[in-house]
């Protein structure tokens, strides 16, 4: 596999207090409708809805990101996911 070089973002490049995009209100889209299909012990309780600014888009994905890690794992480790 070739490895591709990614140069690090500016320390600019992320501002959380900066209104949400149309890509990030995408991602939040999806990530909301992943997490409805998680049980409901792994569920963040934060109303995707309300997320305004870049600094809660992350918490959010970040959230729903390490949940569905979670939950992925306990599944492999009963042995219900091959």
């Amino acid at each position: 596999m070739t490895v591709i070089p990614v140069p690090r973002p500016r320390q600019s490049a992320m501002n959380p207090d900066r209104p949400v995009n149309a890509l990030l209100q995408a991602q939040i889209h999806h990530l909301r409708a992943a997490e409805r299909d998680l049980p409901l012990r792994y569920r963040t309780e934060i109303y995707a809805n309300a997320i305004r600014t870049e600094g809660e888009a992350a918490r959010y994905i970040r959230a729903v990101t390490e949940a569905i890690h979670k939950h992925m794992q306990i599944r492999r480790q009963s042995g219900r996911f091959p």
